[in-house]
């Protein structure tokens, strides 16, 4: 089942976060992962939902809008998506897709993550075919 996150789904999606990072070689701020977290709950300029399975969290995506780096208008970076669940993740696309169109504003999109082979489709599919390779140096 797919939802909209509430502040009280907090400490489930940083756990699930950490748990997803625990392989990198840099450790996470849980302080900015909060209040990352807050703000795409709290903020209109954010997307926030999770996806559950027996009143678990077992997945979610996040997003935040905001003023461009270097073009005009806004630009949204999806910070995570992840669910055991592939319908679910489908669904949250679907559903991040169906609020992005509402926003006017928004006129670019990136994803802020590793993306994975099986995460790749899923963006296809969403109408996100990948333009450049991401490249990560952890320092």
């Amino acid at each position: 089942m797919v939802r909209n996150a509430t502040l009280s789904d907090i400490p489930a999606l940083l756990n699930l976060g950490l748990e997803l990072t625990a392989s990198l070689p840099v450790l996470p701020d849980k302080k900015k992962i909060k209040q990352l977290l807050t703000e795409s709950i709290s903020n209109k300029g954010g997307f926030c939902q999770v996806s559950e399975a027996g009143g678990k969290v077992i997945g979610g995506m996040v997003a935040i809008s905001h003023e461009g780096l270097w073009f005009e208008r806004r630009h949204c970076s999806i910070l995570a998506l992840h669910s055991t669940n592939p319908w679910d993740m489908k669904r949250m696309l679907r559903n991040f897709e169906a609020w992005y169109l509402t926003r006017g504003g928004i006129k670019v999109i990136t994803t802020d993550f590793m993306v994975t082979a099986r995460m790749s489709k899923f963006l296809k599919q969403g109408g996100m075919p990948p333009s450049i390779t991401q490249h990560i140096l952890f320092k």
